[in-house]
């Protein structure tokens, strides 16, 4: 199936909950303190959606899978809050893809996915396993301030761009065996509360770890850092 035009959920005559913003939130982060809400379960599987998607400030009670997917232009999910499991599995991120301050709270995959621009996951929250495997990131990634609160898979990720994980929190388990860091890995101030293993990871630039706390087991058996390896003040 292929979707010309835009595909504009935000746009749509749905009913809403209201979500208490501060100013901030509303005026410099543009969310909206009314959240439009959909009911039914999406499965879209090897479609190619030619236009920007917008599904800012959203609601999904139920599953969203897409698979096999092409997103053309720029995909916004802003300030939406997936009540059950969300899957981006196979799906290709032409445009940037915006997820910033997303809520997820179902198991959430983007397995062999790749994003060709800028990927944002700027202070999101997962509160149950969450799994980027195998998924590749062309341009940078950021995930400052984020919050994963379940199991978080990244084995076998390749970042081509600049990696921003700083202020992150990993609650769980996090594994980032044999991932390949391209760019810059700055993980300044990041909370391992569990354990976290890189055993096999390869930073080809520089690799920060600084003022991190490893408050689990710490494995980096076998890796290759090409430049600086910054764990000055880091916790273990």
């Amino acid at each position: 199936m292929i979707v010309e035009g835009e595909l504009n959920l935000s746009k749509l005559q749905l009913p809403f909950e209201h979500k208490k913003r501060s100013q901030f939130e509303q005026t410099i982060q543009y969310l909206s303190s009314e959240l439009k809400v959909i009911d039914t379960p999406i499965n879209i599987n090897g479609s190619e959606i030619r236009g920007v998607i917008i599904s800012n400030n959203i609601i999904f009670n139920k599953s969203i899978t897409f698979k096999g997917c092409i997103f053309a232009q720029d995909s916004y999910f802003r300030g939406t809050q997936f009540k059950s499991d969300a899957t981006f599995k196979d799906v290709e991120f032409a445009g940037n893809a915006f997820f910033e301050w997303v809520e997820f709270y179902g198991i959430t995959c983007f397995e062999d996915s790749i994003f060709h621009n800028s990927s944002h996951f700027l202070e999101a929250l997962s509160s149950s396993d969450l799994s980027f495997e195998n998924t590749i990131f062309l341009n940078f990634v950021d995930m400052r301030g984020a919050k994963y609160k379940g199991a978080s898979d990244f084995a076998l990720a390749i970042f081509g761009g600049n990696g921003y994980f700083e202020n992150i929190l990993f609650s769980k388990d996090i594994d980032f065996r044999n991932v390949q860091f391209n760019g810059s890995a700055t993980f300044w101030a990041a909370n391992f509360a569990d354990e976290a293993d890189f055993r096999g990871a390869k930073f080809y630039k520089d690799a920060t770890f600084s003022d991190s706390r490893f408050d689990g087991i710490a494995r980096f058996g076998n890796v290759r850092f090409e430049r600086i390896a910054d764990f000055r003040r880091s916790i273990f």
